[in-house]
């Protein structure tokens, strides 16, 4: 794109020219892609992020499948995997929070996107209150074994 008044050079992006200060005057077609820019900036959505955090979903309805069976060898296989598919679960949203979040800085969520933050939110929550009953109950069985519970209880 040539400038108008002086003929020079100029970068897509500029607003003026460099060389004589003319405000650069763009094409009906010009306008169009910088509409279509402006849009595709807006509503941008953080799509790795939402397809970690459906991923973690799926661990849960899994467990949620399973947990609803009667069959023994299914409730055995639940009894010895459940626990890490639980934590396999929670990571993927507790990356998919950080993923959320870093996007969350330079866009504005909506729609699906502030649904998922508010999911990966909750899922962080529920990772850290998990991880504070499991230390108090590890504590709490370290301490039966050592025979101290008796002096303290």
């Amino acid at each position: 794109m040539n400038c108008k008044r002086c003929g020079r050079k100029l970068a897509e992006d500029s607003r003026l020219c460099s060389a004589c200060g003319e405000p650069v005057r763009t094409t009906g077609r010009e306008n169009d892609r910088q509409q279509n820019d402006r849009e595709n900036r807006k509503e941008a959505q953080p799509i790795k992020a939402l397809v970690v955090e459906g991923t973690g979903m799926l661990f849960f309805i899994c467990l949620l499948m399973v947990n609803t069976s009667k069959d023994y060898l299914v409730r055995l296989w639940l009894r010895e995997n459940g626990v890490t598919m639980l934590w396999i679960g929670l990571i993927f949203l507790a990356v998919s929070h950080l993923m959320l979040r870093e996007f969350k800085r330079s866009h504005k969520l909506h729609g699906i996107g502030q649904v998922g933050y508010l999911v990966s939110c909750i899922a962080v929550f529920l990772m850290f209150t998990m991880l504070i009953l499991m230390l108090i109950v590890l504590i709490g069985t370290m301490l039966m074994d050592m025979n101290i519970s008796g002096i303290l209880f």
